[in-house]
């Protein structure tokens, strides 16, 4: 769900670069450099789940999981990098309502019934 507004709000405090663009690699690995990232798992872990490449190799979604999860920290330890990874505590009770709102809007009535969020029975 993210944070609404978030990059109008960092404004010119953040600056993008895209590591496929010539000359930008250098100055991301050097920004990088024995320097602690956070990193979203749960992006990884979604992509993870929708790269061709690795639906045609890995039958089991555990296993790519764990293809991303390795090759992506080792990339980022080979530059110096140390990744922390952020997983999702208790889903916080306004994004909870909100993951409500979605689902009854796609589900209609019956979803009263599901769980939503990560909290245990959808409290």
């Amino acid at each position: 769900m993210g944070v609404n507004n978030l990059w109008k709000a960092l404004g010119s405090a953040v600056q993008t670069l895209e590591g496929h663009i010539s000359g930008q690699h250098a100055e991301i690995v050097h920004a990088v450099e024995n320097k602690v990232v956070a990193v979203d798992l749960s992006a990884w872990l979604m992509q993870a789940q929708s790269q061709p490449a690795l639906l045609e190799h890995y039958d089991s979604p555990y296993a790519r999981a764990a293809k991303v999860v390795f090759d992506r920290t080792i990339h980022w330890l080979r530059y110096g990098c140390l990744p922390v990874f952020v997983i999702e505590g208790q889903t916080p009770a306004a994004k909870l309502e909100k993951l409500r709102q979605r689902c009854l809007a796609q589900y209609g009535p019956t979803a009263r019934t599901f769980d939503v969020g990560n909290r245990a029975g959808g409290q």
